[in-house]
């Protein structure tokens, strides 16, 4: 099986590690990866420098994001179903005599 994750491109430039969403433009990162809460002068003054950079200067300041195609080795199965059991057993909800 197969699947695309797509995250947004993400940068580390003058001291800052940060994500550029298409729709949302730049925001600071913490270390881990998680949006920090707030975006403050600094941290836009930095995006200000890191705008007027040429596109292949931005390029070597990347450090992470876009596409990645992920395959699985094995595929999800349901489990088999007993043979024996009727579809009113199934239907039925389990109650639990402990509670």
């Amino acid at each position: 099986m197969q699947c695309i994750l797509c995250t947004p491109p993400m940068y580390r430039y003058d001291g800052w590690f940060f994500e550029w969403q298409s729709y949302g433009g730049p925001w600071p990162l913490r270390n881990d990866g998680e949006l920090r809460k707030r975006a403050g002068r600094e941290f836009w003054r930095m995006i200000d420098c890191f705008q007027k950079l040429s596109p292949a200067e931005r390029k070597q300041y990347r450090v992470g994001g876009g596409c990645t195609v992920l395959t699985t080795a094995s595929t999800v199965t349901a489990a088999p179903v007993d043979s024996a059991a009727s579809q009113d057993d199934l239907a039925r909800p389990q109650v639990n005599p402990d509670r």
